[in-house]
């Protein structure tokens, strides 16, 4: 790693270490930070982490830039606990998990009785032992029986405008704003709550990113504040030491959570979405090579202006799979061509195109 990567790195950890030293301890001495899991109505997954205080709160809509760094290092400086038995419940059937050496757990759990036909059902969490009592109650999507559709979605540069491609910028935009300065692509929630809506019934959405967990809180607030529907988060473990960041295979990560997902849900066809900030069109072409007949259609934004050799070559790759690529300049794009496919009613396909126009953008 070249040197000026390795000085910014430890200086983030330096401020890391500053800022944990400000935070007031939970006096509990434990917190249950459960993400939201995913299953069917027989078998269920749920991960989360165990730290010694909350993450942040809801951000102030008008806090300051030095605000919002503050609390944007609090997030990275977290202060897990290891070793720590987390116990689960739904639907009368328990399970346990140990905390690893970064306070994470994952759980799986088999109810006594097929889950009820609704989308979101709460799990129970607790850590036994603990006195006073520490509980949690963490949220499990399945897909209800008239869904027709998974919708996967990338959120960097897809939902989220973070300009990856331009590092100084991302970086700003990162430390210095809050869920409700940073802003959605135009019409991108519109799109998602209609495609989630469906012609026939309602589809479940995942977001597959490289992003790391300490930011967990940030985008369900994000999504929350900007109308993006939710849905479960597969995100990565990417936390500070001295040493630097720590490594990671990002392609590898994404192609695992979706072929998990193609798994879980046999019955599903997918809708794809991603940019072309990084490899998306190229980890998207391998999955429709690898799952011929599951993927109804792939959105690919273009964040680069034009287009680039990768993507037109993972356009053909897909289309000779007979699956329809799309590399679009904005969300109307892809809305227009998911209505040609039956995706959308023209009743929705208005709705969104309405969102995409400059005044929506500024209202």
């Amino acid at each position: 790693m070249p040197d000026w990567k390795q000085r910014l790195w430890r200086a983030g950890h330096r401020l890391e270490t500053f800022l944990e030293s400000r935070r007031r301890p939970d006096p509990h001495g434990a917190h249950i930070v459960a993400y939201r899991g995913f299953g069917t109505a027989r078998e269920v997954y749920l991960k989360g982490r165990v730290l010694r205080s909350a993450p942040p709160g809801a951000a102030d809509a008008h806090a300051s830039w030095w605000d919002n760094l503050k609390i944007t290092g609090l997030r990275f400086r977290t202060n897990e606990r290891p070793g720590v038995r987390v116990r689960a419940r739904l639907a009368g059937d328990e399970a346990e998990a140990v905390t690893d050496v970064e306070g994470y757990f994952a759980v799986r759990l088999r109810p006594g009785t097929p889950l009820p036909a609704r989308p979101w059902h709460d799990v129970a969490l607790d850590l036994p032992g603990a006195d006073p009592p520490v509980r949690a109650t963490g949220r499990v999507l399945t897909p209800p029986e008239d869904a027709a559709l998974a919708l996967i979605s990338d959120i960097d540069d897809t939902v989220l405008q973070t300009h990856a491609t331009r590092r100084l910028k991302m970086l700003r935009m990162t430390l210095f704003h809050n869920a409700h300065t940073r802003r959605p692509f135009a019409g991108v929630g519109a799109l998602y709550r209609a495609l989630q809506r469906g012609p026939s019934g309602d589809n479940p959405i995942f977001y597959v990113s490289n992003g790391p967990w300490n930011l967990y809180d940030f985008l369900v607030e994000f999504m929350a504040v900007h109308q993006i529907p939710a849905g479960p988060l597969f995100l990565r473990d990417f936390g500070l030491d001295e040493a630097g960041l720590r490594p990671f295979t990002p392609d590898n990560h994404k192609r695992a959570c979706i072929t998990l997902l193609l798994r879980t849900y046999p019955a599903l066809e997918v809708v794809l979405f991603g940019d072309n900030g990084e490899a998306d069109p190229t980890l998207y072409a391998g999955l429709i090579e690898a799952f011929p007949n599951r993927i109804r259609a792939a959105y690919i934004r273009d964040v680069r202006g034009g287009g680039d050799p990768q993507t037109t070559e993972a356009i053909h790759r897909a289309a000779a799979h007979g699956v329809p690529m799309l590399c679009v300049p904005d969300t109307a794009g892809a809305a227009r061509h998911a209505a040609e496919q039956g995706l959308l009613t023209p009743g929705a396909l208005a709705g969104v195109l309405a969102a995409c126009r400059p005044q929506a953008r500024s209202a």
